[in-house]
């Protein structure tokens, strides 16, 4: 499992680019998914959106901004 950070660098969730699993954890709510490959998570916290992309077995794309 890898940390995930948004761009105000505060983790956002863990993920593992080979199996496609990815959790996150925010007061006390924690949910789970597995992505296929080019699938994609959209997570909101604080007017930041960080959206989670599973480019292949190897890596994850990460692109964040605050809306």
């Amino acid at each position: 499992m890898i940390d995930i950070y948004d761009c105000k660098n505060r983790l956002i969730c863990k993920g593992n680019p080979v199996t496609g699993f990815v959790e996150t954890k925010y007061q006390k709510q924690v949910t789970r998914t597995r992505l296929q490959i080019h699938d994609c998570i959209i997570i909101e916290r604080d007017r930041v959106l960080t959206k989670i992309t599973r480019i292949d077995n190897e890596q994850f794309k990460i692109e964040s901004k605050i809306v």
